[in-house]
């Protein structure tokens, strides 16, 4: 029997369409998950609940350093920018969802035991930026200190993988 804690600092985050994006994330929360239920009518004037089979899952959220060039800020306000049309029809992204260059990515979040051994991963589907998060400046600072910035993304779903000794299994 395992008695050992998961420990929140052992992860790797890795976005598909920014390979290079990894190398700055501070935290990646896996959204919660959320199934509904509606109420039964029932001839006694009581109301059981049952599944509703809908499900619901919050924006993936990322915090990440900003790299000293800024080119990882860019890049997602640049994907941002590519989803809408900001100026004109010419600088939209390609509406394809297996295409890494359009307005999709897929992105994976890899969690490790305390020996850093991969135990599961989670695969977020179809994912896209929706908030880039502020970034913050001050001359009032007396220290350095790294500007961070965080990202939310939308998606179409996610699924739990369990990865270890006996390969990939998906839930």
């Amino acid at each position: 029997e395992n008695t050992n804690i998961l420990n929140n600092n052992i992860f790797k985050f890795h976005l598909s369409r920014l390979p290079d994006f990894t190398f700055f994330v501070q935290t990646a929360i896996v959204p919660s998950f959320t199934t509904k239920y509606v109420n039964q009518p029932t001839t006694l004037g009581t109301f059981p609940k049952i599944p509703a089979w809908n499900y619901i899952w919050d924006p993936l959220e990322v915090s990440f350093s900003v790299s000293s060039n800024m080119n990882n800020w860019i890049d997602i306000y640049d994907w941002m920018k590519g989803v809408g049309n900001l100026k004109d029809d010419k600088t939209q992204l390609p509406y394809h969802k297996f295409d890494n260059t359009g307005v999709f990515s897929d992105a994976e979040i890899w969690i490790t035991n305390s020996s850093y051994e991969p135990i599961s991963k989670v695969v977020f589907k179809y994912v896209f930026p929706i908030t880039l998060g502020q970034l913050a400046f001050s001359t009032q600072t007396t220290s350095t200190d790294p500007v961070s910035c965080s990202v939310q993304f939308a998606y179409s779903y996610y699924e739990l993988v369990r990865v270890g000794l006996t390969g990939p299994q998906t839930n």
